[in-house]
This record gives structure tokens, sequence and C-alpha cells, in this order.
């Protein structure tokens, strides 16, 4: 799909969330006319809590002549209202009137990317290229996620709606072995909305130099693990990419490890922590995902390395506090946790849920002497969200990636010029409230505050480069 085009849906996306009337004749002629959908994107569409909204994002994924059949679609069940929407974007954008072509052909085939690994993605309308990233660090490590997704060497074209045949082999130039395999619709495009004036200016709100980069943000992802007593954390990759692409977009210096040993874990960190980058910063994200389980109150969640070794999560926050981390204090420190703190599964209650299973579900997992002296504290300022309880199992889509970083992506994306942090993970936490798993498991946010006493607000777009 064009850019202008992209631009005039996302643009319009509360109004056509209002106004789009999914009805059968509606979905039948993107389907079986225009095939801009297949039959299983059209029940994906409908299984979601906001289908409208559902079908828009998936929209502005297809091909170069989405855009025009989607209007055909529009004309033929005279949704009038929907199509003033759209020109009426289209004018605030300074785009010319649209012109609608006829047509019984079928939307384009999308194009399909192979990496390395053998795995095919959808980049049909060139969605995470390059030339889409705000900052991209030179990092080997963080540009292997980037290299496999958003460039890779070559391509295949499949048609969408039959099974696709996918080359696999240890080498390219090796003979290839294919098998069918279904496509991959389910990369998020995460385009960050810009807001039109700065958010938080206040005595309880925390300082936004509104500058960029605005600090370093570090994705740390265990993906696979030695030996059998886990298993590989598959769809995990679609997280760091979601993350990734956000991040960048919120202005900050993504730095990307992947399937690190413990001794790597523990020395990523502790460069991290040190790094001079932090004294022009206003903030710093983190984000871990792995497989976890319980630990005792001192430790928090024991997290897995790729070496089945673990680090704690409480060892991890000490390393950031004010004593050991000094060039952050003051700082807010967010930190977003992805992995199980337990084997128990929230059956919740029963009420008509929806239920969002588009893949297969899996889970992630496996007295103080006082002084007169008045003396520093030594936390402060963090932020930190884990995906789930304590004792309790973290879901993941293995086509789609964690329930968490997806309703955080697509919540931060949105609402993040016009809301505070604690507001958008309320948001994030409500929409995964919906949300239902395997054998009725439900997931519930813990947000924890340690001294994060003023509002936050990202801005996104509104900063001047260093």
């Amino acid at each position: 799909m064009e850019q202008c085009d992209q631009d005039t849906i996302l643009r319009s996306l509360v109004d056509l969330t209002k106004l789009l009337d999914l009805n059968p004749r509606f979905l039948s002629l993107l389907q079986q006319k225009y095939r801009v959908f297949s039959q299983q994107m059209v029940e994906d569409i409908l299984k979601n809590e906001t289908p409208a909204l559902e079908l828009c994002f998936m929209l502005v994924k297809r091909g170069p002549n989405a855009y025009n059949n989607f209007v055909g679609a529009l004309r033929e069940t005279n949704q009038l209202e929907v199509l003033s929407v759209l020109e009426v974007t289209r004018s605030n954008l300074n785009q010319p009137a649209y012109q609608f072509i006829p047509s019984r052909e079928t939307n384009a085939i999308p194009i399909r990317r192979r990496n390395q690994s053998g795995e095919s993605r959808d980049i049909s309308n060139g969605d995470f290229n390059l030339s889409n990233v705000l900052y991209s660090s030179s990092s080997p490590q963080c540009d292997e996620y980037r290299r496999r997704v958003l460039q890779p060497p070559n391509y295949i074209e499949v048609d969408p709606f039959q099974p696709a045949p996918r080359e696999r082999s240890s080498s390219f130039r090796g003979s290839p072995v294919t098998d069918a395999l279904p496509p991959d619709y389910n990369l998020l495009d995460i385009r960050v909305t810009i807001g039109d004036e700065i958010k938080g200016l206040g005595q309880d709100i925390y300082p936004n130099r509104n500058i960029f980069p605005r600090g370093l943000a570090l994705i740390m992802n265990f993906e696979k693990f030695n030996g059998d007593i886990v298993g590989r954390r598959v769809g995990s990759e679609k997280d760091v990419i979601h993350l990734d692409q956000l991040l960048q977009q919120l202005g900050y210096k993504v730095i990307i490890k992947s399937d690190l040993t413990w001794n790597e874990t523990n020395d990523e960190l502790e460069l991290f922590t040190k790094s001079e980058d932090h004294t022009e910063a206003d903030s710093v994200v983190v984000a871990v995902m792995s497989h976890g389980k319980s630990g005792t109150h001192d430790e928090g969640t024991l997290i897995y390395t790729k070496d089945c070794k673990f680090f704690s999560s409480e060892d991890l926050l000490r390393r950031f506090n004010n004593l050991n981390c000094p060039l952050l204090k003051g700082k807010p420190k967010i930190f977003f946790f992805q992995f199980c703190r337990g084997d128990n599964i929230d059956i919740g209650h029963r009420i008509a849920p929806v239920v969002f299973q588009s893949g297969r579900t899996v889970t992630d997992g496996n007295p103080v002497p006082t002084s007169p002296t008045e003396i520093e504290r030594s936390y402060g300022d963090m932020l930190i969200t884990y995906s789930t309880l304590p004792g309790y199992v973290s879901y993941r889509e293995e086509s789609e990636g964690t329930w968490f970083i997806k309703a955080l992506s697509l919540t931060f994306m949105r609402d993040a010029h016009e809301c505070h942090v604690d507001r958008l993970l309320q948001i994030v936490d409500e929409q995964i409230r919906h949300w239902t798993g395997t054998r009725n498991g439900k997931q519930t946010l813990e947000i924890i505050k340690r001294g994060f006493n003023r509002k936050f607000y990202f801005n996104p777009g509104l900063w001047k480069i260093q």
C-alpha cells in the first residue's frame, strides 16, 4: 500500500472504528471479489475485541491495490460516511482526492522475504524497512533481528490464499527443501502517533528535555536455551521487532541483546548501567523477555539465561538504583518484564470472554536497624511492569508474540502522544483483561512504583535532534 494511503487509514482510525459497517456483504467483497483478505484473516478480524480497528491494522499491511479495493467495497455497500471521512483526511494531509479505479483483479500478492534461518515473512507494503527507522545502533547484536526481518537477502512470491512453499536450507547456495506453510501476516505496523503540543509541564512532571535521542533503551530477549530444561520461546522475535520499532519512534537509542549466557548477561548489564550516554538522558527503558519462575522474596523472579542459569529480577533492579547507577538518579527508569513468575493459571470466573487465540498459546515459564541520621534512599523513580502476577504464568502466541508486548505496542503507538506512562499501562492492562488463553487462562499485569512519584510523558516526535 502506498504511504499516502496508509496515512489516510491510520489518521482516520478513530472515525473508522466508529463508522465501518462490517456486514457480511462488505467482508465477502473484501475476501472473494477484491481478495484483500483470506477467509482466515476475516475470521481473525471478527474474533478481535475491536474488529474494525483490527481490519484497519491488517489493511495497511496489504499490497499496493488494497486501498483501491477497500474503497471499492465501501462504494458497493454504500458506506458513504466512511468514504467522506477518508476524503476529508486526504484533504487534511494535502493529498489529492482519490480516484477509484474499478478492478476485479486480485490484490497484489504479498512479497515474502526469507531470512537465513529459513523463515518467511510478509513485507508486501514495505513494512519495517530501514527508511522508517528513526535510529539504528551500530552494534552487531542490535542489528541481528533487524537484518533477519527488516533486510533479508532475497524473497519469493506466494499466493496468500494457497499454502506457501517455503525454502529451507542451511545455506542459500545449497539445495532447498520445501514444505507447505501458511503465510505470516502477524507483524504489527508500528507507527507512533505524533502529538500537536508537548504534554506535561508542571511541578509534578518529570523533566523532558525534548532532545533526540532522549536516552537508551535495552531489549534483552532469550529465545533459545541449551538443553531441554525449557523450550524455545517461539514467536518472541516478534516482540523484539515490535519493541524495537516502538522505542525508536518514542525517541530512544535502542540496544538489542539476544540469547546471552549468564556471564554475558551480567557483563552487558554492567556495561549498560555504566554508559556515559545516561548523563544527557532524561529517562531509560529496559525490557527483559525470557522464561521465568518464582524466587524468594529477596530474589523476586528468577529469569532464565541461554545456558539455563538464573539471574533475579531484584538483582537487575538493584543495578539501576541510585547507589549503583548514579547517572540515572532522579530520572525515570521504566522496566518491562515479560516472563512467567510461577506455574499457576488464573482461570478467572465465567463470563462471555473475548478469545484471543489466533495461534498456539503457550506460557513463558516453568528486622532493619534504624538511624537518626537522614540518608538518601537507594531506590527512586522506578516504574516496573511485570507481564503477570507473582506465581502465575504469562501468555505468548507463537504467531504474534506475547500478549503483554502486543498490547503495549498497540497502546503506546496510539496514545503515547497524549497520555502519561501510568495511564498507558492502565490501558494495556485493561486490554489484556479481555483476552483468554488455553484452559480459560487470564493474565493480569503487576505495576510497581518505587519512588516513581511524578507523571512521565513520552511526547513522541516533539524533540530537537542533537
